[in-house]
């Protein structure tokens, strides 16, 4: 478990790191009679990725509306830990409204060094402010590491309406896209006759996709066939 605190409620919120095949945020929520509560995430708990690589969970705070902000450190495609903080939304999902991404993954330091994230405050204005450790060479050349981030509101994507499930980022894209998810499904990308040019699993959280040898145009990524998201390969 990485931390533990209540929220306004007097509800007992949880997170720490879930392994299964990888790594994986988990986040739970209990009432106040220490029994999980039915109204957050699925039955009570909510596990989700970021990046696809390991995550680790540091610290937790909750906001004065109970939204959930997650605190730790993942790695990269080239294995190098960075900071991150995420949100999770008072029903047990990622927050899109935060960060765009639902998540916020910071270096504080140019270059291939782990950084890993061990706590969090955040100020009366809302900024956030991440400490930690940058490992040159571990156990021998190691230093304190702090990065404060200001909250940004993003609205956009509250236009997408509720049912949507799936989002993409960047948009255009051009070797690699990032699809956050909801919802655990198989996802495919389609062109715009309707033909399924690749197909590939999706978990709750970010998915990274190499697209590198993909022609450049306009495709649509649908999640077991539901809404589509149009995106641009440049």
């Amino acid at each position: 478990m990485g931390s533990l605190t209540f929220d306004q409620n007097e509800r007992i919120v949880i997170a720490g790191k879930l392994i299964t095949a990888n790594s994986n945020i988990g986040v739970a929520r209990y009432r106040t009679n220490g029994t999980f509560d039915p109204n957050f995430g699925f039955n009570g708990k909510y596990v989700y990725n970021i990046g696809g690589f390991a995550n680790h969970v540091s610290d937790l705070y909750v906001q004065s509306d109970n939204k959930i902000l997650l605190a730790g450190y993942s790695d990269d495609s080239s294995s190098i830990s960075k900071f991150f903080v995420s949100r999770v939304d008072t029903m047990g999902s990622i927050d899109l409204s935060f960060g765009g991404l639902a998540y916020v993954q910071q270096a504080v330091i140019p270059g291939n060094v782990d950084e890993e994230c061990n706590g969090m405050t955040v100020m009366a204005d809302g900024r956030i402010i991440l400490t930690g450790t940058t490992v040159y060479v571990a156990n021998a050349d190691e230093e304190v590491a702090a990065c404060r981030l200001k909250p940004v509101l993003v609205t956009a994507l509250n236009e997408l309406g509720e049912e949507n499930i799936i989002n993409a980022f960047p948009n255009p894209f051009s070797n690699e896209i990032q699809i956050l998810s909801k919802e655990n499904g198989m996802g495919s990308l389609v062109d715009i006759c309707g033909k399924s040019i690749q197909t590939f699993p999706i978990l709750i959280g970010i998915n990274e996709i190499t697209t590198s040898e993909l022609p450049t145009g306009m495709y649509f990524i649908q999640v077991d066939g539901k809404r589509a998201v149009k995106v641009i390969k440049q």
